[in-house]
């Protein structure tokens, strides 16, 4: 690629790397035709010729790049020209953060899929060596030593390093390779993690030598070496985490992926499932240097990516940033959840009781009686606000009628909640699913697109699962690989069959019309609903999450909701591309403008339409309106600022931005990581002060990825609520930790800065025929319901083994994250439900039987976090709940030793708390809680006065900092 409008030197200390337009044309494009690895090769400069006196443009070269283009051409040749049987295949899994129940990828059964592809490389000549290829074996390996270990576990480290299969790396050797790396990047690891000899992760001291090396956790098998990618390193780092603005990957992440290159000698990587951390490290958006921590640390490697095929725009960092070649895979089956147990006992009870009226008013009473009991033992009432409707007297003669809108409300939540679609178990790679799954699945797509024939889903989910191996196998014989859309096969069924290398779209195409006329017709539901709650008073402000890979799902409604509020329309030119905007006139508007913020802007994905968005804040300021709630506010926090001793041209330029986001080039938002460090903080003040400080730089009005964290406060305060949007099928708020840390995490900085959370609501578009909008408290609901509740859900995940137990704790663990964000969107009901399904096994589906057979690990983390979610403060259950969870917890650890999660082995105020449960007389036998404190002992290499004492230094750092002021 050429750099347009920059010299090398500027183009190399642009955070940006490629302007908004160049993204468009220079990727976006050509991924269409297949693109692979885009490497800036040289600049185009117009200067003047002194000689002539005119402008001249040249093309320079820039001579660094060029040879890695050449070589990343030539490592795609040798796949072309060498014997399988001699090429070496480097696999990465994930396992983040560190523990033993964190192996897997994003509704991929990892170890399964691994199994699959090596068995299709052994049929194709690979040498993969002659251990049986068997899922059980690679995770038993994997556990052993080949896994990463939190620093706050050496104990842990040393046991793997005893089992004598992992990679020592002595420490001379690392220096030999760093030194041919960037000058410039090394600069930087080492200001981040001091020299190789200083660093604690992942480092081992051989005893009897007196010798450190670094340890590189792998399982070889012949010519194919499968490894956990590095942690990213910011848990291991609680001084970084909370107060860096960015951090380099640490000397063990880069000993990795130089021991692969210059050790093991790679000829192609496989980062396996979605998603890794090497594409989301810190450099240039797009168009990166050779200075980037992405480009130093592949090199000149193909890489080869399986991802999901619903998750687009993640995937297309994996392809920019990340240098890979993507391999689409299926989501998992879906299946319909029904109604089970309470729930089909509830429907019941409102048809007995629909029959009962009119012809028996005492049994009529009766059914309500139980109805109202049964909604309150669910906590239903919280998914559809109806609790005031439940204070009634059931037994009075006058009121013998339960409100006929109450039950219809009911009995349209019973059935929405009896159609949705869950996902069953996870995919594995290359594997097509039973019959009757494939059925089901076709039957959630046809309810979407109904002129679709079901013979042709089921060929393409068939094929889909043929061509993921084939298309791996010619990925490594560097051989072409198709392209095709990706998306949600519910809402796109033309992203079947999968194995492709996907793309999105034109991005100058968004919003298109269609998704405009969704989103009017959305924001005025949003109005409305927000009218009849208050008072019929219009909201002043919201703010809005807008992620890359959900607008191109839904194709921009999200963002035709934020122009509509600003009363701005597209324009559109004859082939639907989007050359402008206009005002829409007040008159046609008939409301007020509606000021808006965006947090979390996908600017590097879509940055014409994050201009458009600017574009429409910045003429609207200028329309001297009544109850222009922009204006107004841009005039406020212009004088709040000019007060301060602003200049009043910097004021007005700063007060008028709207978006915001990271940095450029920064994806560190820690949020999520904070949460899970539960033992660092003591109140969840943390988590707003992060999201503030991360999120505060400023992009529009002249300015791209200005930070102003200042300004961001005042331009965030006042916020009434926060709008994200949910398009998939598959991906909800509670099955990965993006929702609440990014929704959740601007409603917690919000409540930093005005003392209060505001509402939050979902433009739910899962099903694009019927689009609603949605509160948290609802979608949350229904997915708790119709999945993790679910014994339907729990039975799929279970045939899933270890990766299925994971999954169970991973929701659990998202909770707490919605819990410390947003603290409403969590109540008892939920906390005590999911205590019961999964502790007390209310079901009877044998849970302790299978987590002690399969992931005793991911059980050991669930009780740890409902335990600690009771020590913080925000669950009081009953005095035998918290002593069984104590039990639970403690009983793991001395059978199968400690997970060494962050929060199973790095919390000590967590594990005194447990132990000062169990300590009450009577409950646990004094010699068991001796051997769990020796476990831990072990695993950490410090007894737990000693853990406290570490965490107490740092607290004291955590809050020597002070807290934001409020505006």
């Amino acid at each position: 690629m050429t750099v347009y409008g920059k010299d090398g030197k500027t183009w190399e200390n642009d955070p940006e790397g490629l302007s908004s337009l160049e993204v468009s044309w220079q990727l976006g494009i050509p991924e269409i035709a297949g693109l692979i690895q885009p490497t800036v090769v040289s600049y185009r400069i117009r200067e003047k010729d002194d000689a002539t006196g005119f402008f001249i443009e040249q093309r320079k070269p820039i001579p660094e790049r060029i040879d890695r283009a050449v070589n990343r051409i030539k490592a795609w040749i040798r796949l072309q020209r060498k014997n399988n049987s001699d090429k070496k295949v480097a696999i990465f899994y994930w396992n983040y953060p560190p523990g033993k129940q964190h192996i897997g990828a994003s509704y991929l059964n990892v170890f399964a899929s691994i199994a699959n592809v090596l068995k299709k490389m052994e049929e194709c000549g690979y040498d993969v060596g002659t251990e049986a290829i068997d899922p059980e074996i690679l995770l038993s390996n994997s556990l052993k030593y080949g896994r990463n270990v939190g620093n706050w576990a050496p104990g842990e480290l040393e046991e793997m390093v005893e089992n004598g299969k992992c990679v020592l790396l002595p420490l001379a050797e690392y220096q030999k390779w760093e030194r041919n790396l960037s000058v410039n990047f090394m600069k930087d690891v080492n200001k981040d993690w001091g020299t190789v000899e200083e660093s604690n992760v992942m480092m081992w001291t051989d005893p009897k030598q007196e010798k450190k090396y670094m340890v590189i956790p792998a399982i070889q098998r012949g010519n194919v070496v499968i490894l956990p990618q590095p942690v990213r390193g910011w848990l291991q780092d609680k001084e970084a985490m909370y107060h860096s603005k960015d951090l380099s990957p640490h000397h063990q992440y880069l000993g990795a992926y130089l021991w692969l290159k210059h050790g093991f000698g790679a000829d192609a990587v496989i980062h396996f499932g979605t998603h890794g951390t090497h594409e989301w490290l810190p450099g240039k958006s797009n168009g990166l240097s050779g200075d980037d921590p992405p480009e130093v640390l592949i090199q000149d490697l193909p890489v080869i990516y399986p991802y999901i095929v619903d998750d687009v725009g993640e995937g297309l960092i994996a392809k920019r940033r990340g240098s890979a070649v993507v391999i689409d895979h299926m989501i998992p089956p879906l299946k319909k959840g029904g109604l089970y147990h309470e729930y089909a006992g509830l429907e019941e009870l409102i048809g007995d009781h629909d029959r009962a009226l009119g012809q028996d008013a005492a049994l009529a009473r009766q059914y309500m009686e139980n109805i109202i009991k049964k909604i309150k033992e669910l906590g239903i009432e919280k998914d559809i606000e109806i609790g005031e409707c439940l204070n009634i007297d059931t037994h009075s003669d006058v009121q013998h009628k339960f409100d006929h809108e109450v039950i219809h409300k009911i009995g349209e939540y019973l059935q929405e909640l009896k159609q949705l679609n869950m996902p069953y178990g996870l995919h594995t790679f290359g594997h097509v699913p039973d019959k009757s799954l494939r059925f089901s699945t076709i039957q959630a797509i046809k309810e979407v697109v109904k002129d679709i024939p079901a013979d042709e889903l089921d060929k393409n989910i068939q094929e889909g699962a043929r061509r993921e191996l084939s298309s791996i196998i010619k990925a490594m014989n560097g051989q072409y690989i198709p392209t095709g859309t990706g998306n949600d096969p519910v809402r796109n069924p033309d992203s079947l069959p999968t194995g492709k290398n996907f793309y999105a779209f034109n991005p100058d195409k968004i919003p298109k019309k269609e998704a405009w006329q969704v989103g009017v017709k959305l924001t005025q539901e949003l109005l409305d609903n927000y009218l009849a709650k208050n008072d019929g008073k219009y909201p002043e402000k919201l703010s809005f999450v807008i992620w890359g890979t959900e607008t191109i799902r839904h194709e921009g409604v999200l963002e035709s909701q934020i122009l509509y509020l600003l009363g701005v329309e597209p324009i559109w030119n004859e082939w639907g591309k989007v050359t402008g905007i206009k005002i829409i006139p007040k008159e046609r508007l008939g409301r007020p403008r509606i000021d808006i913020v965006v947090s979390s802007a996908a600017e590097e994905m879509f940055g014409q339409l994050t201009q458009y968005i600017d574009q429409a804040v910045q003429m609207v300021k200028r329309l001297d309106e009544k109850d222009n709630y922009v204006q107004q506010h841009i005039k406020e926090v212009t004088d709040k600022l000019i007060r301060k001793g602003w200049p009043q041209k910097k004021a007005e330029q700063y007060a008028a931005i709207r978006i915001f986001d990271e940095a450029p080039g920064r994806y560190d938002l820690n949020v999520s990581r904070i949460a899970s460090a539960s033992g660092t903080w003591e109140d969840s003040s943390v988590l707003g002060q992060e999201y503030l400080k991360r999120m505060s730089y400023g992009y529009g009005n002249g300015l791209w990825g200005e930070p102003m964290e200042d300004v961001y406060k005042m331009v965030l305060s006042g916020t009434r609520m926060v709008v994200h949007s949910r398009s998939t099928n598959l991906y909800g708020t509670l099955d990965n930790d993006d929702f609440f840390m990014y929704a959740g995490g601007l409603a917690a900085a919000v409540r930093e800065l005005d003392g209060k959370s505001p509402g939050l609501v979902v433009a739910n578009m899962m099903n694009p025929a019927k689009p609603e909008i949605t509160s948290i408290d609802r979608m949350m609901g229904m997915e708790l319901r119709s999945r993790y509740w679910n014994p339907e859900w729990v039975e799929g995940m279970k045939k899933e083994g270890f990766e299925g137990a994971n999954k169970m704790a991973e929701f659990i663990e998202n909770m707490w994250g919605w819990q410390v964000t947003v603290p409403e969107t969590i109540d008892a009901a939920r906390w005590e439900e999911t205590f019961e399904v999964y502790v007390e096994d209310k079901y009877g589906m044998d849970l302790k039987e299978f987590f002690n057979k399969k992931n005793p690990y991911a059980y050991q983390a669930l009780t740890a976090r409902m335990l600690e979610t009771i020590r913080k403060g925000y669950w009081q259950p009953t005095e035998k709940v918290k002593q069984t969870l104590a039990k639970e917890y403690v009983k793991t650890v001395i059978e199968h030793g400690v997970a060494c999660c962050e929060h199973t082995c790095n919390n000590s105020a967590f594990q005194q708390y447990a132990t000062d449960i169990l300590n009450t007389p009577g409950l646990a036998n004094p010699d068991a809680m001796i051997q769990y404190a020796e476990v831990l002992k072990a695993a950490t290499g410090k007894s737990l006065n000693e853990r406290k004492a570490e965490m107490g230094k740092i607290l004291s750092g955590v809050y020597a900092k002070p807290c934001p002021r409020k505006y």
